[in-house]
């Protein structure tokens, strides 16, 4: 067994084996490369009994040689994926579940039964171009991925780039991403292939982000888990929004992203005494993305104003020169081209990989926003919650 760590990005670029190449040979990294043509064959059974399990099937064809692996239920927080995976060579391109450990399974469950109905749900072909890189005492695969996942006659591209920790600290896999968004122009993949997969079998449009509710279950609870919990919160939100807004192109979905950054702020800001000076920093970061996204309730506003169908437009009556004036105003703000490519930038990607890092830490330190660990939260919020009351209402 082995537990993949991961970083996943979609990718924005032309020539992204060029830049990679220039990436590395800048920086002076010592890799080796090679090009692999790579098709997966996923396995459920028909009511998806495996996916209940949180796991996920899979035989590989790699030039001949068979592989059958299996990914049980792991975490996915802001493009990194981390779920252990057993994996067995075979010589049939049906997998053999009994080939697997017989712990990785629930106590009741029949594997005998789960086998006699497996069947093939959705595949992936791609071409997988491979650095094996040495840097700061870890090695790191990078991989990028082309090509298609095709079900029920259906199809999505693959173009990914993925960053797995093979040996040495996770601090490692960070700094070498933040060493790529120079060179890429990227966004955190937050669905691994099996998920685009599976969405395409059952013919369902990307999902939308469940809310999570932050509930205090004990006194013993204490600040920094909360905070980070937020952190995490918002940092999938903000993820799940810009996906949204890229299939959708609606201001709305966009409005939605700026939302979460404002909520993360709010929460920097509450937890300020226990925030070391590198948590201060991505304060300063999320408000200089604020402030570049301060053109969007106006633009919603023209945008409702200048809709035939708006309540505004059915109204007033227009004059010509209003709506030209208003056509002048709309061309003011960033087209959709100049509004991915800020999606997609080095410094929106740091900020972002930054979040992720105060959630899940590294060997070294496992957090670095707070400097207080056991401050308890019911009266931490009590505090704060009394500071704003007396704040707000003054009585003579």
């Amino acid at each position: 067994m082995t537990t993949e760590v991961e970083l996943k990005y979609l990718v924005l670029n032309e020539n992204v084996s060029e830049r990679v190449f220039e990436a590395l040979n800048k920086h002076g990294l010592a890799f080796n490369h090679q090009i692999k043509h790579l098709c997966n064959c996923y396995f459920d059974t028909a009511n998806l009994a495996m996916r209940q399990l949180d796991m996920g099937l899979r035989v590989r064809s790699d030039n001949g040689h068979l592989e059958q692996t299996i990914k049980t239920a792991g975490i996915v927080v802001g493009g990194l994926h981390q779920r252990p995976e057993y994996n067995v060579d075979i010589y049939s391109h049906l997998p053999t579940l009994a080939l697997f450990p017989a712990n990785i399974w629930p106590e009741s469950q029949d594997i005998a039964e789960l086998q006699s109905q497996l069947i093939p749900l959705f595949t992936t072909d791609f071409k997988r171009e491979i650095w094996l890189v040495t840097f700061e005492s870890a090695t790191i695969e990078l991989a990028f991925d082309q090509g298609e996942v095709t079900s029920q006659g259906q199809s999505e591209t693959i173009c990914e780039i993925e960053l797995e920790l093979v040996t040495g600290d996770r601090s490692a896999l960070f700094a070498f991403a933040a060493l790529l968004f120079a060179s890429l122009n990227v966004r955190a993949g937050l669905q691994s292939k099996a998920a685009r997969g599976y969405r395409l079998f059952a013919n369902q449009p990307q999902p939308l982000l469940a809310p999570v509710a932050l509930d205090i279950k004990s006194d013993s609870e204490n600040t920094n888990q909360y905070f980070l919990a937020g952190v995490s919160h918002c940092l999938q939100r903000v993820q799940w929004s810009i996906e949204q807004y890229l299939q959708s192109q609606q201001l709305a979905s966009l409005a939605d992203v700026v939302d979460s950054l404002f909520l993360l702020r709010h929460g920097f800001w509450l937890f300020n005494s226990q925030l070391q000076q590198e948590s201060r920093l991505i304060r300063d970061e999320l408000s200089y993305f604020i402030q570049l996204f301060s053109w969007i309730d106006n633009a919603i506003y023209l945008q409702e104003l200048m809709s035939k169908t708006g309540n505004y437009r059915k109204k007033l009556e227009y004059s010509a020169q209003l709506i030209e004036q208003l056509r002048l105003e709309k061309r003011r703000f960033p087209d959709h081209q100049m509004i991915t490519e800020l999606l997609h930038s080095d410094r929106f990607n740091l900020l972002q990989l930054n979040l992720l890092r105060s959630i899940v830490g590294d060997e070294t330190k496992q957090n670095f926003l707070i400097t207080e660990q056991n401050s308890d939260v019911k009266a931490f919020a009590k505090i704060k919650f009394t500071r704003n009351y007396s704040s707000n209402f003054h009585f003579s």
